[in-house]
């Protein structure tokens, strides 16, 4: 077991602070996430100080902590009264911060929510050394768990990602990816963690097998949700809503399901249009306007959207077998709100 602190907890300010919306939603676990925040600020303790500089930035920087969330929200359902929850949600947001420092790489991305990208701030080799230190350190922390049931799920979420994320590489500027690639994609690169976070909450509660694989297909219909509302928002957020520029994912070649809809959906003439325009190797603004209007004028975003809910439901379902519990019910309100979230 790692070991975690107790309250009292350092003065050091939290990493983040989550929005009315999720306050709600984490209400029932806020003393553990506050502990997960602690347990990252001490990640790199005994590193050079450059490296604890880095790992403390892209760490307040990985996201609304809904991957320890899920864990601990599955973990206290579940019936898990000890410890270990928290230090394996920290790991679990490492691997997660990990892997965003190699796609900004990938993507050549300058900004993450609203803040300066770490190859934008420190350079590539530092960089992509810097996501290996997190990925090998996460796994260091998660071998200190007996159970080896947690660091096999936490290693096949980890190798799905990467693949996922070379399997987007190779449909780049790819019109004909199809929506089944376009899912594959999602359940290896966004999904897997999701799921992954949510079955180790069940290994932690003692759930028999069929049940910590019921909250495993919740977490992977959670995420699947997240990553098309995600791709959906590209094309209609703000940038100050997302902290990155607007149609980020198609500037970077990515097909994604609003996308695919909308070529589903059009005319033989109108498809080859926009197709052409995708292979184009850089997108003009005029470009781009063009295929902003295609895919928000032909229903595709109100059918991706449904997507996401139909996700939702099937996840929601997989939580039947849990007992009513405020944790229980908190899982259910986080799941509904990542379907409906606009930014």
């Amino acid at each position: 077991m790692t070991d975690v602190p107790s309250p009292p907890y350092p003065a050091s300010r939290p990493f983040f602070s989550p929005d009315a919306d999720l306050r709600a939603q984490y209400a029932p676990i806020q003393a553990d996430l506050d502990r997960v925040d602690v347990a990252l600020e001490r990640l790199a303790d005994g590193s050079p100080p450059l490296i604890r500089e880095a790992a403390g930035y892209v760490v307040r920087g990985s996201g609304k902590r809904l991957r320890p969330a899920l864990l601990i929200l599955c973990a206290r359902a579940s019936g898990y009264r000890g410890e270990d929850h928290v230090a394996l949600s920290a790991v679990v947001e490492v691997i997660h911060a990990a892997s965003l420092i190699h796609d900004d790489i990938i993507d050549g991305a300058d900004l993450r929510r609203g803040q300066a990208t770490p190859h934008h701030r420190w350079g590539l080799r530092l960089s992509v050394l810097l996501g290996d230190f997190l990925y090998l350190k996460a796994f260091r922390l998660a071998l200190d768990f007996k159970d080896d049931r947690i660091v096999r799920s936490l290693a096949r979420a980890a190798s799905h990602m990467i693949e996922g994320v070379l399997m987007e590489c190779a449909y780049s500027r790819d019109p004909t990816t199809s929506e089944d690639i376009y899912l594959e994609i999602v359940a290896k690169k966004t999904a897997a963690l999701f799921a992954a976070g949510c079955s180790i909450g069940g290994i932690l509660g003692g759930l028999a097998p069929g049940s910590i694989d019921a909250l495993s297909r919740f977490g992977a219909g959670v995420g699947t949700a997240f990553q098309i509302v995600d791709d959906l928002l590209d094309f209609t957020g703000s940038p100050g809503e997302l902290g990155k520029p607007v149609l980020s994912d198609l500037r970077e070649g990515r097909i994604t399901l609003p996308l695919i809809a909308a070529l589903r959906r059009a005319e033989p003439a109108g498809r080859e249009r926009i197709a052409s325009l995708l292979r184009t190797e850089a997108l003009s603004p005029a470009a781009m306007d063009e295929i902003l209007a295609f895919v928000t004028g032909n229903g595709a975003l109100a059918e991706a959207r449904r997507r996401a809910v139909r996700e939702t439901k099937d996840a929601l379902a997989c939580l039947d077998a849990l007992p009513a519990s405020a944790h229980a019910e908190s899982l259910r309100g986080l799941a509904t709100l990542i379907a409906n979230r606009t930014h």
